[in-house]
């Protein structure tokens, strides 16, 4: 099921993608120009688990997986930003280990599908 996230004047920065039985959901951010996707952000219950940033050429990807406190799912994320201005973020929520397993290829899939269009 897809759903609109981050809304804007022109109409969504954001979306997310759900799998049957709720174990798995996809994320895009993926603004006109660049943005912060602020639908994302740590909540209370949550913590940062882990975190990685690659920088080559004018490209900087970073990673990070935030995790529930109660360890009922993980959400991990990867945004890159191009010479410190246009970005897009794309991620994937899942309930534990099994389900991202299940999922994975489906996500590489996602992953792979993206495409940024610009002026």
């Amino acid at each position: 099921m897809a759903k609109g996230s981050l809304k804007d004047a022109d109409g969504f920065q954001s979306a997310t993608f759900r799998s049957p039985g709720n174990l798995v959901e996809f994320y895009i951010f993926s603004p006109f120009m660049s943005g912060k996707a602020t639908d994302i952000v740590i909540k209370p219950r949550e913590k940062l688990s882990s975190t990685k940033t690659q920088t080559k050429g004018g490209t900087k990807i970073t990673w990070w997986t935030i995790t529930a406190l109660d360890g009922s799912y993980s959400r991990s994320y990867q945004e890159t930003k191009y010479n410190n201005a246009d970005n897009w973020v794309i991620g994937i929520k899942y309930k534990n280990a099994s389900a991202l397993e299940k999922y994975k290829k489906e996500y590489a899939m996602f992953k792979t599908s993206f495409y940024q269009y610009g002026d």
